[in-house]
């Protein structure tokens, strides 16, 4: 017996078909029609129950919803179609798409690989011509010998000197050597 048949024998025989009743017609009832009221123990107990029969009916929901998901994650990843378009798979499998649906739309792509061997191509001849070119570059200045004071023809200033001048210039009062 399923769960939600435990619930409604639980809930008893007419749990679907609720009497409803306005309340502003209970002048018309006799002593004898009112309505049996149970003891609020047999309430409290017949509720512990219909909250344990909610909860397992719960549990039992989800448990076949993430079976139901996995499996339907599973047929994708199988799908010869799956390589080569795992990006695309991963994204498709986030919307509300039947397995069979994804593996058609898949199917229907480009691979990726074709598209990384073609850049990767690219890649590698945009750095060869970027070599070419710095080499090329290079060659023609035969400045690669730079120098400091930009090859203005100054000579070079003894780093002793600046030092001793930027010393003086720190401690004014103490002797340069």
């Amino acid at each position: 017996m399923s769960r939600l048949a435990q619930l409604k024998q639980t809930l008893g025989k007419n749990a679907s078909e609720p009497e409803i009743r306005n309340p502003d017609d209970d002048d018309d009832l006799d002593d004898d029609e009112l309505p049996e009221t149970k003891p609020k123990e047999a309430e409290m107990a017949d509720n512990v129950e219909v909250n344990a029969a909610v909860e397992a009916a719960r549990k039992e929901g989800h448990t076949a919803g993430f079976k139901e998901a996995n499996d339907r994650m599973n047929a994708v990843f199988a799908s010869e179609h799956y390589a080569g378009r795992e990006a695309a798979a991963t994204k498709l499998l986030s919307k509300n798409m039947s397995a069979e649906d994804i593996v058609d739309v898949l199917a229907d792509m480009p691979k990726a690989e074709a598209n990384a061997a073609l850049s990767d191509e690219q890649r590698k001849a945009a750095e060869e011509a970027g070599r070419k070119e710095m080499k090329d570059a290079m060659s023609e200045t035969q400045n690669s010998n730079i120098e400091a004071n930009g090859g203005g023809g100054k000579t070079k200033t003894d780093s002793r000197a600046v030092w001793a001048k930027a010393k003086a210039k720190v401690f004014p009062n103490s002797k340069a050597q």
